[in-house]
């Protein structure tokens, strides 16, 4: 049994996706939320479940499924060997991204962490209020926070908080996903244009050794608005649907994450080969040489026609001077 690098507890599971598991194969992904002191609801590939949690289990009394929670972190459950894994049992946050819950007056969206859409529920705002740190939705009331660590803990409700991400993103225990419109912690605003004729690869999210299983390769389709992703088993294409998503003719979904990597909601994530911030920055230079370029020969060429222009205007003139003299003659 592979041990995690921290300590996995039931406060780990709280508001995050799972990647399940029948030995490697992956049958699918989970929401796990809190929705008071021991009722949790798990969504299983968009079906909800209430489950009341004794000890370290999690119980559906409806057909006696239970899952166990193991000392590695994992959640072994009694079908079929079914096994639900934290894509990141142990995220490392940096200063930036509590940075950004600091910071007054910050925005960004919110979505239902079980949507495989990532459609947004509403929009948001923080403040900092005292030693609090207060957020309001467009839908939402306000709320009020303790920074404990790395969560945000509600001030009046103790079980419901806020785990602050690597990226930024708040996850909230009881299903609900926040990310800011910048996320402090990226060093390039990544969009879909700069992946095209990019190399990447794919690899299972819950992965941390991030084992490639597949090369593939973005080309930006002749169809408006669409990107294809050519791989040697695997190719498909997905139309922008804003907000930094694909969607594919099948109804599956594509995310642009703020470190660039691409998400797939069937719990597998692309990678650029290299870095794709000095991507962005080559891809910049080089426009701007070409613009550069440009400039210079629409320089020469305006130079060109003024002279033409102006030949031919003497040449006009001179032939009306003649043309006067002549008549005085």
């Amino acid at each position: 049994m592979k041990m995690p690098a921290c300590k996995v507890d039931w406060t780990s599971w709280s508001g995050v996706r799972a990647t399940d598991f029948r030995g490697d194969k992956i049958v699918g992904k989970s929401v796990f939320a809190r929705m008071g002191p021991n009722v949790w609801v798990v969504t299983y590939n968009t079906k909800k479940h209430r489950f009341v949690r004794k000890g370290n289990t999690l119980v559906f009394a409806k057909n006696n499924l239970v899952g166990e929670l193991k000392r590695n972190g994992e959640i072994w459950w009694n079908n079929e060997g079914m096994v639900s894994r934290l894509d990141d049992p142990c995220p490392k946050v940096e200063s930036c991204a509590k940075d950004e819950v600091r910071m007054h007056n910050s925005k960004g969206r919110t979505w239902i962490t079980w949507d495989t859409s990532r459609t947004t529920y509403e929009k948001y705002r923080t403040w900092r209020r005292g030693s609090s740190y207060c957020i309001k939705g467009t839908k939402t009331k306000v709320h009020c926070h303790k920074l404990v660590g790395n969560r945000l803990i509600n001030e009046k409700v103790s079980w419901m908080w806020a785990t602050i991400q690597p990226n930024g993103d708040l996850v909230w225990s009881n299903g609900f996903t926040s990310r800011p419109d910048k996320s402090p912690c990226q060093e390039c605003t990544v969009s879909w244009d700069d992946w095209v004729d990019q190399k990447g690869i794919m690899f299972k999210s819950a992965d941390m050794t991030e084992e490639s299983i597949e090369h593939f390769v973005v080309k930006k389709s002749d169809v408006e608005g669409q990107y294809c992703f050519m791989g040697r088993d695997y190719s498909i294409c997905a139309l922008v649907q804003g907000q930094g998503r694909l969607e594919t003719h099948s109804k599956s979904w594509f995310f642009l994450e703020p470190n660039g990597n691409i998400k797939m909601d069937s719990g597998y994530e692309l990678k650029m080969v290299g870095n794709i911030c000095d991507v962005q920055r080559r891809k910049r230079d080089s426009l701007i040489e070409k613009a550069l370029s440009m400039e210079g020969i629409y320089g020469i060429q305006h130079e060109k026609v003024s002279g033409e222009t102006m030949r031919t205007r003497i040449e006009d003139e001179t032939t009306e001077n003649m043309e006067e003299a002549m008549k005085w003659e």
